[in-house]
């Protein structure tokens, strides 16, 4: 069990392919690595890493501005139960969605389990749709529920991660293919996020094992950060896929938490963008990374 549970860099942060605080352990191997995938494939690739119980960070590329995509969701997800835990909303409250918003030309299995017809559905199910299975209609209704997309930055910022920005709603990002790059975040930025919320920094308890269990269910991205980790290493992760424009794949990524051996755990974020390359490819480069970043970590 896991849980015991195209942008530019930003010229305020460190450069480039450096890590971002000092660290006990030797991320030299890890560097060459990483730097040995990524030269495999046309594209911009960018990790954020950060041993949770150590503290260490590595960063390759991580303070550049990558399109989220889904994985948005992650952030959306932590306001959406901040709200729950501050009262104004409750996992049990039931919202209305009218047969207006089930629309045709998005990912939604909440639509099809729907069957397309105007329904009350709760938060606690909505939120499962956003995050387990990265349902787009279902993200807009809970983005309604908190304020939309400047509530997620503004979110983020409060929390100390000026990296991540969101713009525009799912419905949006479709209808312009230079939107899905203001939905952006730094990779690093999206790890200490996620390292925030595992170390209960964020959330109430109930609300971290809440999102804990729904991001160990998600169903896709198997042979992403998953894809070569020795079977039965738990993952909690969320992640983010765009689809080709003008013959570039705009953005695959994924982003989660690592069960290691011994209770620990690794954050590892990864976003492709630009890639000149299959789907299926960018997977493979994930995966990869993954494995390089959990086999240093044993060493630690």
């Amino acid at each position: 069990m896991l849980f015991g549970m195209t942008g530019c860099a930003d010229e305020s942060t460190p450069s480039e392919n450096t890590a971002t605080t000092d660290t006990l352990h030797d991320y030299s191997v890890l560097r060459m690595q990483v730097d040995s995938i990524a030269k495999t494939i046309d594209a911009k690739v960018a990790v954020g890493l950060i041993h949770l119980e150590t503290g260490d960070t590595f960063s390759y590329n991580g303070y550049e501005h990558c399109p989220m995509m889904s994985t948005c969701k992650f952030p959306l997800a932590l306001l959406v139960l901040d709200y729950v835990d501050s009262g104004k909303l409750s996992l049990e409250q039931k919202i209305h969605i009218p047969r207006s918003e089930m629309r045709e030309n998005t990912h939604s299995p909440m639509r099809d389990t729907l069957q397309g017809k105007e329904s009350d559905v709760s938060i606690h199910e909505l939120l499962c749709y956003t995050v387990t299975m990265s349902d787009n209609i279902s993200t807009d209704v809970l983005l309604k529920q908190v304020g939309g997309p400047a509530a997620v930055t503004e979110y983020a910022k409060s929390r100390g991660m000026a990296g991540i920005s969101m713009l525009h709603t799912e419905g949006q990002l479709g209808l312009n293919m230079q939107r899905p790059y203001e939905n952006w975040c730094a990779p690093m930025d999206m790890a200490k996020l996620l390292a925030r919320f595992y170390n209960r920094e964020i959330l109430s308890a109930t609300s971290t094992d809440t999102l804990r269990d729904v991001m160990v269910r998600t169903t896709g991205g198997a042979n992403r950060i998953k894809g070569l980790l020795p079977e039965g290493t738990g993952v909690a992760h969320k992640t983010g896929t765009s689809g080709f424009e003008n013959g570039v794949n705009i953005a695959v990524n994924d982003i989660g938490v690592i069960a290691l051996p011994g209770g620990k755990h690794l954050i590892l974020t990864v976003y492709i963008t630009d890639a000149k390359a299959e789907t299926a490819v960018c997977e493979k480069i994930i995966a990869q990374i993954a494995k390089a970043a959990y086999d240093d970590a044993l060493e630690q």
